[in-house]
């Protein structure tokens, strides 16, 4: 009785004959046999790992695609929604103009404020200075932080140049863009936050 290897091997063909005729084999045929096996089953691994890796892909790819058109269909419908509002508002306003209106992004202010004060001092009615000889700067377009500790002055000063501190007798010199000026003639382009909830 004959037999073959699916590798091919003289080796693992002689193995299989010797077994089947009830004949010794040998340890080399067996060694050679365990170590084409091994070979074979790294093989095998990787074929698998690479089919995996093939397929994780695929099913990357078609949930990313399936998720950009979910995006283009929910744009699509809020541009039906848009479209449909105008057209209804012109229906039963004809002679309302609605003004055509896209988000392009922030634009940097047309208007670019400089603020500098200089020896800024508050005084209470009582006579006790919370405030005194503050000077500093704000250019246009960057961010400022006021640090110190707790009871420094940082929001009377914030006070004092925002004109808020009226409990008090305000000194010193502010000027917006070089000049001397009101803070109330800039409040379009000035927002102030305070630290309390007002209600």
């Amino acid at each position: 009785m004959s037999a073959t290897s699916d590798s091919g091997s003289p080796h693992h063909g002689r193995l299989v004959e010797g077994m089947c005729s009830g004949q010794n084999v040998t340890e080399d045929d067996v060694e050679f046999c365990i170590k084409t096996v091994g070979q074979e089953s790294q093989v095998l691994g990787v074929f698998i790992i690479a089919v995996l890796l093939v397929v994780a892909l695929y099913m990357i790819d078609r949930f990313w695609r399936q998720r950009q058109a979910e995006k283009q269909m929910a744009t699509g419908v809020l541009n039906e929604c848009t479209a449909y509002a105008a057209n209804l508002v012109r229906h039963f306003l004809p002679s309302m103009k609605i003004a055509k209106y896209q988000f392009r992004g922030m634009k940097p202010p047309e208007v670019k404020v400089d603020i500098s004060f200089t020896n800024l001092s508050l005084e209470l009615p009582d006579g006790k200075r919370v405030l005194n000889g503050v000077t500093g700067e704000f250019k246009a377009g960057r961010m400022c932080a006021i640090m110190g500790p707790s009871g420094a002055g940082k929001t009377t000063c914030m006070n004092v140049l925002c004109g808020k501190a009226t409990y008090g007798k305000q000194k010193g010199k502010i000027l917006i863009n070089g000049r001397k000026t009101d803070i109330s003639e800039i409040s379009s382009v000035v927002g102030f936050v305070p630290q309390d909830d007002i209600v």
